[in-house]
């Protein structure tokens, strides 16, 4: 078969090519950092608002069908969550969209 290569090998093979090549320029290189730091914002961005679904999704399986003791669960969860310096927007959100449909009068679907 193959020869295996270790990553070890592999690594250095691969900054070998790099620094064969020309050099990066600084425009390059702020590009790439720009683009680093907004991919790393977007993934902490996805992983608070997964959280919030997680705990949404979470306190409706607790409050088994009881939107008022759901919604009173992720209100308690919102301040806790404040309290140790967290990101509860999503949150706070998803709570006043559910506040507000519940404000709302029914509409007639038939």
């Amino acid at each position: 078969m193959f020869p295996r290569i270790e990553k070890q090998s592999r690594a250095k093979k691969v900054s070998r090519v790099l620094r064969d090549r020309s050099p990066v320029t600084d425009a390059e290189r702020k590009l790439l950092e720009d683009t680093a730091r907004t991919v790393l914002r977007l993934s902490s961005d996805v992983s608070k608002r997964l959280a919030a679904v997680e705990m949404v999704l979470l306190a409706l399986y607790r409050a088994n069908g009881n939107s008022e003791l759901a919604l009173a669960r992720l209100r308690i969860e919102r301040d806790l969550e404040k309290v140790k310096g967290r990101d509860t927007s999503y949150l706070t959100n998803f709570i006043e969209k559910m506040e507000a449909v519940k404000k709302a009068p029914p509409t007639d679907q038939s």
